[in-house]
């Protein structure tokens, strides 16, 4: 009692403070924070200081920045630099990093002066007060809002005389949170002298959504941002919701596009976008929008741009998607067409831009728009992904789905895998397949996931079964929810032969179909007929191999198929023992295939090659025995004797190659085998340079081609393809080089020397082929290459004669100075290609996994179209459609 009246306070004071059991080891002699107020000392719309009260005198050197948190908040430091600040005073400055995201006129996501972060100190010592007494832990310290609202952007609106202010906060009258602006709240400079002068009504007054619009005398021009008009709110009219008022600091008038929003759309929902959707702040007149035709397709112009895409025009037509954008003449919104990409592509943004004289006016003025620069307008997605394809690729129960787009159940992020309940299977045709029972890839970012069905998929659900999106179960990064629209599910086509004057298919369901030149039995229907001269491919049936098939191969008049058995089944001319059946009798000439049985090759094959008269395979077991014609020593057994016309080429032992061979190709009298080690050994004949040892002679006739050693291509090869005199090899750096007879340029150089053959340059000296991009695979013909791209386009080169390479004419690429494939650019196939093979003189493709395009001599109907036409002389292989396979 005592002390306290020496402290000078009253006996009713200190009977008060006896009454009080105070615990200062508790509470830091009564240490703590009083109030915590929220700050925007640069003024620019976000918060970046806390300031701090506290119930005494701090010393300010104690603060410990590792002892606060301030929630949403990086990087606190106690801040001096305040002009306000009071060193050891009760009151210190907490700066922290401001929101990263933007606060500016195009985003507003980044202003945060309402915000009121949660204040904490996570241990007691967050700082001493004079008396060097720790401050205690104080968790959930209630802040004040103090930041006072400020004004972000103001834009006026080109060519209308609207003006929209943005606000980093919700802004009314009151102080309360309540009152609608007026426009009497702002004072508006007009420093510029013309055009929009004032402020002479409220469009949209209420605040509370951080923005508000009025209308000017006259419509706002370019002068008026060039010529620095300002606004600025009137002292004590804006407040926030906390009573802050908006300072006076004036903002610059900047020229907004009169564009509101840009819009993807794909209005025929074929997984490619091919409109964008403008809606602009005002109506506009459609007919001076350049190349303008009323209720069409207007004209093309150059004056409006989508970057990437070509052939922009207006797009008048009222009829809804999928048959026109469904438009309403004169209104705020204009539609523009564009011509689809190759890919798909429903998640794209393409940057909208026009020139410097756009056309287009509003309503309400006789002048044009201003220019619309890159990056004025942020472009968004709001074309729903799309099923592009539903396809059975070799697994007749796994049922893979592909996107135009990454996609999960949930949308963004997209981290959500599919479950079987995303999607949804219509057995139309009644049989065999008729529902998913599970999900063997879940995952739907990279595009693909692959359904398990309960049954396997046959030729009777084939183009008959759909399956669709359940509604709301798809989602893409943007929001857009999937095109329920059902999707026929299609079987694939696995793989193209092309012999000399014949090609065959090998479909999903391991089932084949050959069509061409039949006089042999080649084709293995039991008769001699040619077929696709007169007739579709798919009115003849399937061959009858007898089982399923997993690799087709065609020699000159002779074909061969690989079973899942790893059994070997071969028809057509047999004269030189190709079949390699112990005789030199023709099959599938009256006879199926099937009733041939196997070919006895001593051991499980994993792949087979045809040559002109001779076939090749390649056992489980890296050897290879090979059967038929020997004259040129293609066999590789060290002599000229016909295998396979009275004994079995499991008979004759393996081709000594040296080592294990991974790959066969064959050509027309030589044979190749890709070792693993990614070197490569050749035989037979040799006078063109074809086997690659710097030589024309023969080998294979008299030694084996294990004594040659390796042909030195100067790189690894994954595989390789044999043609008439010219063989060709893909490195592992997805190049290309080729050597032997270059008469037509087959090779490649832009030239017509040989390669490989001791006069002509060396494959070292001539080097990688310029094909233009990567190349996943080749296949050569009888004087022409082929090379299939990473982007699943097709280049070919050597002869042209009958249209072969598919350019739409019969010229030769390659054979001249300076003229490389990747000059000549890509086929017009039309799709994207995912096999490749060249015949003789023909050249086919798969597109997208299913369609079959053939091209150059349609002789015998080897094409496959119904008729005996050259393809690709005068037209483009896109032209001719897809083969009638199916």
């Amino acid at each position: 009692m005592i002390v306290c009246m020496l402290a000078g306070l009253s006996m009713l004071a200190c009977n008060r403070m006896n009454s009080i059991d105070l615990d200062f080891s508790a509470v830091g002699n009564n240490f703590r924070i009083v109030s915590a107020e929220t700050l925007d000392l640069n003024g620019n719309g976000k918060i970046d200081h806390y300031k701090i009260t506290f119930s005494k005198a701090v010393n300010d050197s104690t603060f410990n920045a590792s002892n606060w948190s301030i929630q949403g908040y990086s990087s606190i430091a106690f801040s001096s630099a305040v002009s306000q600040d009071v060193a050891n005073d009760a009151i210190i400055y907490i700066s922290f990093a401001e929101n990263p995201n933007p606060c500016s006129v195009s985003d507003t996501s980044g202003c945060d002066t309402g915000m009121i972060p949660d204040l904490a100190t996570t241990s007691a010592g967050a700082i001493l007060d004079k008396d060097l007494k720790p401050l205690p832990t104080s968790t959930g310290v209630t802040g004040i809002d103090k930041a006072a609202p400020v004004l972000v952007a103001a834009e006026g609106v080109d060519s209308t005389n609207q003006l929209n202010l943005s606000f980093s906060e919700p802004v009314y009258t009151g102080t309360t949170g309540s009152g609608n602006l007026t426009a009497s709240n702002f004072s508006y400079v007009n420093t510029s002298g013309g055009n929009a002068g004032s402020i002479t009504g409220v469009i949209d007054g209420d605040g509370s959504d951080k923005k508000v619009q009025y209308s000017m005398d006259v419509n706002f021009a370019i002068a008026d941002e060039t010529g620095g008009d300002t606004i600025g709110a009137l002292s004590s009219q804006v407040y926030d919701s906390a009573g802050n008022a908006m300072g006076t600091t004036v903002k610059n008038i900047t020229l907004r596009s009169n564009i509101q929003a840009i819009e993807t759309m794909d209005i025929d929902s074929n997984g490619k976008i091919d409109h964008v959707k403008i809606t602009f702040y005002s109506n506009v007149k459609d007919n001076t929008f350049p190349g303008y035709a009323a209720n069409a397709l207007g004209s093309v112009t150059t004056d409006w741009l989508v970057a990437g895409y070509n052939n922009v025009k207006l797009d008048t037509r009222t009829a809804s998607p999928p048959s026109g954008p469904g438009d309403i003449a004169n209104d705020n919104i204009l539609y523009l067409a564009f011509d689809e990409g190759s890919n798909y592509d429903t998640d794209a943004t393409p940057d909208v831009t026009t020139s410097t004289s756009p056309g287009l006016q509003v309503s309400s003025s006789s002048t044009q728009m201003n220019p619309v620069a890159s990056g004025d307008i942020i472009e968004v997605d709001k074309a729903a992904p799309v099923m592009v394809k539903a396809m059975i690729l070799g697994n007749p129960t796994e049922l893979t789905l592909a996107f135009s787009e990454p996609v999960d159940m949930d949308g963004p992020p997209l981290t959500a895998n599919f479950t079987t309940s995303a999607f949804l299977y219509n057995d139309v045709s009644g049989n065999d397949a008729s529902s998913i029972i599970a999900i063997s890839d879940s995952d739907g970012t990279d595009k693909n996931v692959v359904l398990v069905l309960n049954t396997a998929f046959t030729e009777n659900d084939d183009n008959v079964d759909t399956v669709a999106f359940a509604s709301s179960a798809v989602f893409d990064l943007a929001g857009n929810t999937g095109n329920t629209t059902p999707v026929n599910i299609l079987g694939s086509t696995k793989q193209i032969a092309a012999g000399a004057y014949h090609t065959c298919a090998l479909f999903w369901n391991g089932k084949v179909r050959c069509w061409g030149r039949g006089a042999e039995g080649q084709l293995g229907y039991g008769n001699t007929n040619d077929i696709g001269d007169n007739e579709s491919p798919s009115s003849v049936g399937y061959v009858d191999v007898g089982g399923t098939v997993t690799q087709i191969v065609a020699g000159n008049v002779h074909t061969c198929a690989l079973l899942d058995t790893g059994k070997v089944r071969c028809w057509g001319y047999g004269a030189s023992g190709q079949l390699g059946y112990g005789n030199a009798n023709a099959i599938g000439d009256n006879e199926m295939p099937s009733s041939a049985g196997d070919v006895n090759v001593g051991g499980t094959v994993t792949q087979i090659a045809a040559g002109y008269n001779h076939t090749c395979a390649l056992l489980d077991t890296g050897k290879i025995r090979c059967w038929g014609d020997a004259s040129s020593g293609q066999l590789g057994y060290g002599n000229t004797t016909t295998i396979g016309d009275n004994e079995s080429p499991s008979s004759v032992g393996y081709v000594n190659v040296g080592g294990t061979a991974t790959h066969l190709a064959a050509g027309y009298n030589h044979t190749c085998a890709l070792l693993d080690t990614g070197k490569i050994r050749c035989w037979g004949a040799g006078s063109y340079g074809q086997l690659g040892y710097g030589n024309t002679a023969t080998i294979g006739d008299n030694e084996l081609p294990s004594s040659v050693g390796y042909v030195n291509i100067g790189g690894t090869a994954t595989q390789i393809t044999g043609g008439q005199f010219h063989t060709c090899a893909l490195l592992d750096t997805g190049k290309v080089r080729c050597w032997g007879n270059g008469i037509a340029g087959q090779l490649g150089y832009g030239s017509t020397s040989n390669v490989g053959d001791g006069v002509g340059p060396s494959i070292i000296d001539v080097g990688d082929i310029n094909v233009g991009d990567t190349v996943m695979q080749i296949t050569a013909g009888q004087n022409h290459t082929c090379a299939l791209l990473a982007t699943g386009s097709i280049r070919c080169w050597g002869n042209g004669q009958y249209g072969r390479l598919g350019y739409a004419n019969t010229n030769n690429i390659g054979d001249s100075f300076g003229e490389t494939p990747a000059a000549i650019g890509d086929v017009n196939v039309g799709g994207t290609l995912t096999h490749i093979m060249a015949g003789y003189e023909h050249t086919c493709a798969v597109v997208d996994n299913r369609g079959i395009r053939c091209w150059g001599y349609g002789f015998y109907g080897r094409l496959g179209y119904g008729n005996t036409n050259d393809i690709g002389d005068n037209e483009t292989p896109a032209s001719a459609g897809d083969v009638p396979a199916f």
